[in-house]
């Protein structure tokens, strides 16, 4: 099969050195990756599922975040040694909050203009619980005299967030007892949110086609195109 390779090479010169310099771009094989997974026959085992599930949860908020990232270094970076302050601060301690705000600060349209932004926020929830092996525990219950049990809840503040948003869009039932079944990171959710990302993703670039992001848009296609 017919592949495409990208390059990113760059340089600058310093009075006694000429530099080159070359990049490897993370999100693009991560969004590449999620999607072929989803393509692909997936066993039927509920641990092998669950396990893809809460990998591509991950995946997709990392490609979100390196593209995000990307989209703030191609507009701040300069063919020269010395980098801002903001370039310095984003590789040395910048989270999703801060890239997010890095990112409203030097583009005219903010992160939460987009529709999409919305399921992507719910993603992020779910991978900054899951990144620390947060478990997922809910909980119903019932008066004493009464045989009605009232609607499980996520004992976690985010995990809830992500429940009552999957039941508005319809991905999960508003149950009363417990389901091995309706997972919070099930297939069916993770098509979702690989979707969400896409659309996000591409409106973000399409709306910021100058020439200096000319190679995050090329990758990203590659990545849309597998």
């Amino acid at each position: 099969m017919d592949e495409v390779i990208h390059i990113n090479v760059g340089g600058y010169i310093t009075e006694d050195e000429v530099v080159s310099v070359s990049k490897f771009r993370l999100w693009p094989a991560l969004l590449a990756y999620s999607r072929w997974t989803l393509k692909n026959v997936i066993p039927g085992h509920n641990l092998i599922r669950s396990g893809i599930g809460l990998s591509l949860v991950n995946n997709l908020a990392v490609a979100v975040e390196g593209f995000v990232a990307d989209m703030v270094v191609g507009n701040l970076e300069s063919n020269d040694q010395n980098k801002s302050p903001e370039l310095i601060f984003l590789e040395l301690k910048a989270t999703w909050h801060h890239k997010k705000k890095l990112f409203n600060e030097n583009f005219e349209k903010g992160l939460e203009s987009y529709g999409e932004f919305e399921a992507v926020e719910i993603l992020f929830n779910l991978r900054n619980n899951m990144l620390h092996g947060l478990t997922h525990t809910e909980q119903t219950k019932r008066k004493k005299d009464c045989e009605e049990w009232i609607q499980v809840i996520s004992i976690n503040q985010k995990y809830q967030k992500a429940r009552d948003f999957f039941i508005s869009k319809g991905l999960m039932p508003d149950l009363k007892t417990h389901s091995s079944a309706e997972l919070l990171w099930k297939l069916e959710i993770v098509v979702f949110l690989l979707s969400q990302v896409q659309l996000f993703l591409t409106k973000i670039i399409s709306e910021n086609n100058s020439p200096k992001f000319i190679g995050i848009a090329s990758e990203l296609k590659n990545a849309l195109s597998l």
